[in-house]
C-alpha cells in the first residue's frame, strides 16, 4: 500500500471519527441548549401573563385608592346620601374603568352602595350574592384596620374568578378613623382573558386551580408548581410546549392558573441548525482534504515565493515616506537608499551610492564616526533629531533612528531618517502662542520678565542703564462695558499699534492683560531718554481712536522706574512701576509718573484705604448726611440731598472726596451706592410715616454706577422693598457720565423716568455741554455747580454764567437748584433772576438724619437778612 493511499484513508477515517463525535456532542449539548433557550422563553411569556394581570390588579387599586380617599366618600359612608351616588357612581364609569363590581360598605357589613355591570352587554346586573355573603363585619374585605390596608388579588365565586381590591374609605388627606370600606372587581371572564391574550400576543388561558387538579391532564403540572416556584414549563410530545403559572387570591394563596401554548419553533430550529452544521462540516473536510493534497505541490513553489516577497518588500521601502539608508560600517558608504531620499534631498537617483555619512550629515567626521560608534555599541539606537543636508546645501532637521540588520553575508546599518520640519514649524507657532498675546501678537506676561530679566543680566555686565514703563488705559473698563468687548477688543488692537510705532526695535512692548501694556526701554544714557518714550506716547494717544462707527479720545497713564535705581529684579522693578503708574493716575491721568521712595508709602495707605473700605460695609461704617434744598420764594424746605460720610475707626469721620473715586476705581462703589440707595429711601420713608411733608430726596448715581447693566432693576427693587413712592426720588447724574455714550444713557434715563424717578443733571456747565443733547435727555432739574456760584455776585464771567444757565433752565422749563449759597448776596443775586431752589451752608450744613429732623418738623427757614455764615464752610 503505498503512502499516498495511507495518507487518504488515515484523512477519510479522521473524518470519520470526527463528524461522529460531532453528531453526539450537538444531540447532547447544543440540542440540550436548544430546548433549555425555548423553555427560558416559555417561562418568560408566562411571567408576561402574569404581570399584565398584576398590572389590571394594580390598575384597579390605583382606582381604588382614587375613590376611596376622598371627603365626599368618607362623608358618603356615614350619610348615604343619594346626590354622591348619582353624580360620581353611575353606569358610565364601569366601561370607562373596565370595572364589573363597586361596593361602599360600613364596618358593620351594611351595604351603603352596590352595584354590578356587565361589560359585554352595558347594562347593570345583579350583584353576586356569594360576594354579598362574604361582607360580613368580620370579612377580610371589610375589616381593615389602618388607613393603609389593602386586600388585592383573585378571588373565586360560582359566578367566574374576580380581580379584587379592597381598601378604608378615608379623607382626601387619607386620615380616618375608619368608618367602611371600598370594593372594586373585575371578572377574569372569556373577553378579559381574550383582552389579555391579545394584549401580549399569546395563546392564553386561565381556569381555577381546583378545577386544575380535577383534571388528569394538569395532574403532572400541579406538584412542581408552588409559592416559591411559581412557574413551569412542560415540553409536550409534539410540536407544542405549555407554560403554566400560579395566580394568587386575596389571602395571597394559589387560587388560579395561567396557562399558555407555545409551539416549538426554537427547538426546531435548533434541530435545523444542528443538521446544516454537520452537513457543512462533512463539506468543510472534503474541501480541506482537497486543499491539503494542493497545498503539498504548493510548497515547492515556497522558495520562489519569499522571493516574491523580499521584492514586495523592497517596493514598500521604496515608497515609504521616511527616507531608509542601508550604510556600510567600515567606509560609511551608503549602499542603498530609496526614493525619499531622492524626494526629501534633490540627490539625483544615482548619486546616493557614491555618498558617504560624511557627505549628507551636519556633523564634522568625528561627530559621524561617535554617532557610528555608538549605533554598534547598542544595537538598537534612537539618536534624536539631527540635521542633514540637501543637494542644493539647505539642510533638513529630522529624527534619526538606526539599528543593525543583515546584508547579504555582512552586517549594516539600517538608517530611518523622518522629515520633521513641519512639526518643528508647528512647535516653533506654539511657542509663540505660548509667548504672545493672542489679541494683539504683543509679547505676553512670561516673555516680558524674561527678556527683562535678560536685559537687567546684560546691563549688570556692562553697568547701562534699562527703563520699564508701565501704561494703563484710562476709563478702558467704561468703554469696554457701555460699548461692547468687541469694541474693546478693537481699542487695545489699535493701542498696540500706536506703541510699536513709538519705540526701537530693541525695545520690547508686551501685554500684561486687561488693558495694561509694558514697554521696556534698553540702553538707554539718561533718564531724560524714557521721558521722550513717554511724551511721544502721550503724543501718539492724543489722536482720536477711529473704531468702526465710533469715534473716541482714550488717555493713558504711565510709570516709569530705571534699573539700577529703583530695583534690581524683574519683579520689583514692574511693581515700582505699577506704584509709579496709579501715582500718575492720581495727579489726575493723561500723564506719567517716575518712581520714588514716597510713592511707597502713599501706595501703602492706599491699600490700608482699600482694604477699609472693603469691610466698611460689613462693620457698618458708613452714615448717611443730609443737606437741605429751600425754595427761594416760600423758605419752605422742598428736599434733601444725601451725601455719605465714612466713619472710619482709626481717622474718624472721612468726607466722600477721599474715598470714593477708590471705591469707583475697585468696582466697591456698586454695593456702597446701592446702600446708599436703600438707607435713603428708607430714611425718607420713616420722615413720611413720622408724618413730614412729602418732600424729594436727592442720590447722586456715579459714573460706575451708571454703566452697570442692571441699575433699573436695582432701583425698583429698592422701592418696592422700602414703600418709597418713585416721584420723591431724585437721581443725580453728571454731564461727563452722560456723554460716556449719550444714546445709552438717554435710553437709560427715559427708563428711570417712566418709572416716576426725577432726574437732576448735576455739575451742570463744568463739562462738555451739549445743548443738543441737553433738550433730548429726560432731565426735570439743572443743578449749578458751586464753583459758579462761589463767584457771585462780584465776578462778571460767573454772574453771565449763573444767569444763562437760569435762562436756559427756564426756557427749557427745567427746575434750577443752585448749590454751594454761604453768604446773602448769593441768595439775593439768585432770588433776583427766579432760581427756584438753592441749597448751602447759609442755611445748614449736612446734617445726621436726627439733628435734620428738628428743621424738617418747622418746614421753613426765617429771613435770610440776619443769617451768618458758618466760620469755616469746610467744617463738615
Amino acid at each position: 500500500m503505498s503512502r499516498k493511499t495511507k495518507a487518504i484513508l488515515l484523512l477519510v477515517a479522521l473524518i470519520a471519527g470526527i463528524s461522529s463525535f460531532l453528531y453526539l456532542s450537538s444531540h447532547l449539548i447544543l440540542l440540550k441548549s436548544f430546548s433549555q433557550l425555548e423553555q427560558d422563553y416559555t417561562s418568560e411569556n408566562v411571567r408576561r401573563a402574569l404581570n399584565s394581570i398584576a398590572d389590571d390588579i394594580r390598575q384597579i387599586d390605583t382606582i381604588t385608592s382614587d375613590y376611596a380617599g376622598w371627603d365626599e366618600a368618607y362623608a358618603f359612608i356615614d350619610n348615604g346620601n343619594k346626590t354622591f351616588s348619582r353624580s360620581n357612581l353611575d353606569d358610565a364609569i364601569f366601561p370607562k374603568l373596565r370595572l364589573n363590581i363597586l361596593v361602599y360598605v360600613r364596618n358593620s357589613g351594611a351595604i351603603v352602595f352596590a352595584k354590578a355591570f356587565d361589560l359585554r352587554t352595558g347594562t347593570e346586573s345583579p350583584l353576586p350574592p356569594s360576594l354579598v355573603k362574604q361582607l360580613t363585619a368580620n370579612s377580610p374585605l371589610v375589616r381593615h384596620t389602618s388607613s393603609d390596608s389593602v386586600l388585592s388579588g383573585a378571588l373565586l365565586l360560582p359566578e367566574g374568578p374576580l380581580l379584587l381590591v379592597s381598601r378604608p374609605v378615608l379623607t382626601s388627606s387619607y386620615q380616618g378613623p375608619i368608618h367602611g370600606s371600598l370594593i372594586m372587581g373585575r371578572f377574569l371572564g372569556t373577553d378579559e382573558i381574550r383582552r389579555l391574550a391579545d394584549l401580549n400576543h399569546l395563546n392564553l388561558s386561565i381556569l381555577p386551580l381546583n378545577a386544575a387538579r380535577q383534571s388528569s391532564k394538569s395532574a403532572t403540572i400541579l406538584p412542581p408548581l408552588s409559592a416559591t416556584r411559581p412557574i413551569a414549563v412542560i415540553p409536550g410530545s409534539g410540536e407544542t410546549i405549555t407554560g403554566y403559572g400560579l395566580i394568587n387570591d386575596i389571602h395571597g394563596k394559589p387560587a388560579l392558573i395561567a396557562r399558555v401554548d407555545m409551539r416549538r419553533k426554537i427547538y426546531s430550529q435548533g434541530v435545523d441548525a444542528v443538521q446544516y452544521f454537520l452537513f457543512c462540516f462533512l463539506g468543510f473536510c472534503l474541501i480541506s482534504s482537497l486543499t491539503g493534497y494542493i497545498l503539498y505541490a504548493k510548497l515547492l513553489a515556497s522558495r520562489k515565493e519569499r522571493k516574491d516577497t523580499e521584492k514586495r518588500y523592497r517596493s514598500v521601502i521604496s515608497q515609504a515616506s521616511d527616507i531608509i539608508l542601508l550604510v556600510d560600517i567600515d567606509s560609511r558608504r551608503i549602499l542603498e537608499a530609496n526614493l525619499a531620499f531622492q524626494r526629501l534631498l534633490n540627490y539625483a537617483p544615482d548619486k546616493a551610492t557614491q555618498l558617504t555619512l560624511y557627505d549628507i550629515m551636519e556633523d564634522d567626521r568625528s561627530g559621524v564616526d561617535w554617532r557610528i560608534n555608538r549605533i554598534l555599541s547598542e544595537k538598537v539606537c534612537f539618536l534624536g533629531e539631527h540635521t542633514v543636508r540637501a543637494e542644493d546645501g539647505s539642510m533638513v532637521e529630522v529624527d534619526l533612528n538606526a539599528n543593525l540588520v543583515s546584508y547579504g553575508e555582512q552586517q549594516v546599518i539600517c538608517m530611518v531618517l523622518r522629515d520633521i520640519s513641519e512639526r518643528k514649524r508647528f512647535e516653533g507657532e506654539l511657542m509663540h502662542m505660548a509667548h504672545h498675546d493672542a489679541l494683539t501678537g504683543l509679547p505676553n506676561r512670561t516673555l516680558f520678565f524674561d527678556r527683562l530679566r535678560q536685559g537687567l543680566y546684560k546691563k549688570e555686565r556692562s553697568g547701562k542703564m534699562l527703563a520699564v514703563i508701565y501704561l494703563d488705559l484710562d476709563r478702558f473698563k467704561i468703554i469696554n462695558d457701555t460699548l461692547g468687548h468687541h469694541t474693546g477688543d478693537m481699542l487695545l488692537k489699535e493701542v498696540a499699534d500706536r506703541l510699536r510705532g513709538v519705540v526701537r526695535k530693541a525695545d520690547t512692548i508686551s501685554r500684561l492683560g486687561g488693558d495694561e501694556f509694558t514697554i521696556i526701554i534698553d540702553e538707554i544714557a539718561t533718564p531724560a531718554d524714557s521721558l521722550l518714550v513717554a511724551e511721544k506716547i502721550l503724543h501718539v494717544f492724543s489722536a482720536p481712536f477711529r473704531l468702526e462707527k465710533h469715534e473716541m479720545f482714550i488717555t493713558a497713564s504711565m510709570g516709569v522706574t530705571l534699573y539700577p535705581n529703583d530695583g534690581d529684579t524683574a519683579e520689583k522693578l514692574l511693581k515700582n512701576a505699577d506704584t509709579a503708574m496709579y501715582h500718575a493716575k492720581e495727579e489726575g491721568r493723561n500723564t506719567y509718573q517716575f518712581f520714588s521712595e514716597e510713592m511707597n508709602s502713599r501706595v501703602s495707605e492706599r491699600l490700608s484705604m482699600e482694604t477699609g473700605l472693603r469691610h466698611a460695609l460689613a462693620r457698618n461704617e458708613f452714615l448717611l448726611h443730609y443737606q437741605p434744598r429751600v425754595n427761594t420764594t416760600t423758605g419752605r424746605i422742598v428736599g434733601v440731598e444725601a451725601l455719605i460720610r465714612w466713619q472710619q475707626p482709626q481717622k474718624g469721620l472721612i468726607l466722600p472726596d477721599a474715598f470714593i473715586p477708590l471705591a469707583e476705581e475697585t468696582g466697591l462703589i456698586i454695593p456702597i451706592g446701592e446702600w446708599v440707595l436703600r438707607n435713603t429711601c428708607t430714611q425718607a420713608r420713616a420722615w413720611q410715616e413720622a408724618g413730614f411733608a412729602q418732600m424729594r430726596i436727592s442720590v447722586n448715581i456715579s459714573c460706575r454706577q451708571f454703566t452697570h447693566d442692571n441699575l433699573p432693576d436695582t432701583i425698583r427693587g429698592i422701592l418696592r422693598e422700602t414703600g418709597l413712592q418713585p416721584s420723591c426720588l431724585e437721581l443725580e447724574i453728571t454731564e461727563s457720565v452722560i456723554m460716556l455714550n449719550p444714546e445709552r444713557a438717554i435710553s437709560l434715563l427715559n427708563e428711570l423716568k417712566e418709572m416716576g424717578i426725577s432726574i437732576a443733571i448735576d455739575d451742570f456747565g463744568t463739562g462738555y455741554s451739549s445743548l443738543s443733547l441737553l433738550k433730548r435727555l429726560p432731565a426735570d432739574i439743572l443743578k449749578i455747580d458751586k464753583s459758579f456760584v462761589s463767584g457771585i455776585p462780584g465776578n462778571k464771567s460767573d454772574e453771565t454764567l449763573v444767569a444763562t444757565i437760569i435762562n436756559l433752565g427756564h426756557n427749557m422749563g427745567l427746575g434750577l437748584v443752585a448749590e454751594g449759597v454761604e453768604r446773602q448776596e448769593q441768595l439775593h443775586f439768585l432770588e433776583e433772576r427766579n432760581c427756584q431752589e438753592v441749597q448751602g451752608y447759609y442755611f445748614s450744613k449736612p446734617l445726621p438724619a436726627e439733628t435734620l429732623q428738628p428743621l424738617l418738623k418747622n418746614g421753613t427757614y426765617p429771613a435770610a437778612a440776619g443769617r451768618q455764615q458758618p466760620t469755616d464752610a469746610r467744617d463738615i
